[in-house]
């Protein structure tokens, strides 16, 4: 069974991601597994806990967990980022946007966790509804910060050069964001394109967390 990659994009940001992508990112053959848009997603106060079991896995239809590769039995989720929001001042891995609208698209990677350090095997138990308690944690352990997608930005009929727009901290590079990518994608036998690519694009009334989290839960 092959395992999705995860981009998480906001809608506003998509049509200027597909382009950028083309630059390297377009010797990857992709095809989109789902796209999906999702507008008015209220944020639920407490943690994040793994979603319950869709009916097609309890009652054994689809059977998610079976023929997982070895190298992909992992309680870590990568989840890429495309966001037209500003970046906040802060380092919190689950919330590092703020409300406001950016002129350009930020790029990202970051890391969930899904089990709250429960086992591979714990946790492919409780996707399935073989465990017992509460549903697993998904939580947020990390946050890397990439750059601006496009070069120059327009400002007020001008144009700007995006080293001028704030950014927090040091940032890596957009050709780095793409490198890593095409890796992700690439499998691990052949360093061919071989992977399928999760798009969730999201409306802008929604939380970071709750986006990230879900598109991780989704890929899992």
């Amino acid at each position: 069974m092959k395992r999705s990659l995860n981009i998480v994009v906001q809608a506003s940001s998509l049509h200027r991601i597909l382009k950028a992508c083309r630059l390297e990112a377009c010797t990857t053959s992709w095809r989109c597994l789902a796209a999906m848009v999702v507008l008015g997603l209220a944020g639920c106060g407490g943690p994040l806990r793994l979603m319950p079991v869709p009916t097609v896995v309890a009652i054994g239809v689809v059977e998610p967990m079976v023929g997982v590769r070895k190298d992909r039995q992992t309680t870590g989720a990568p989840v890429f980022i495309a966001s037209g929001r500003t970046l906040s001042d802060g380092r919190d891995a689950a919330e590092p946007f703020t409300d406001a609208r950016s002129h350009v698209t930020h790029l990202a990677v970051s890391e969930v966790s899904l089990g709250g350090g429960v086992s591979w095997e714990e946790l492919a138990r409780a996707t399935v509804g073989e465990g017992e308690g509460e549903r697993p944690l998904v939580e947020h352990v990390d946050f890397a910060y990439f750059g601006v997608l496009r070069p120059r930005v327009p400002t007020g009929g001008l144009t700007t050069h995006a080293a001028q727009v704030p950014i927090r901290g040091e940032a890596l590079s957009v050709q780095q964001w793409i490198d890593q990518l095409n890796e992700a994608l690439a499998s691990e036998d052949t360093g061919e394109a071989a992977g399928e690519i999760l798009l969730y694009v999201h409306g802008y009334n929604t939380e970071y967390a709750s986006n990230t989290g879900m598109a991780a839960e989704l890929w899992h």
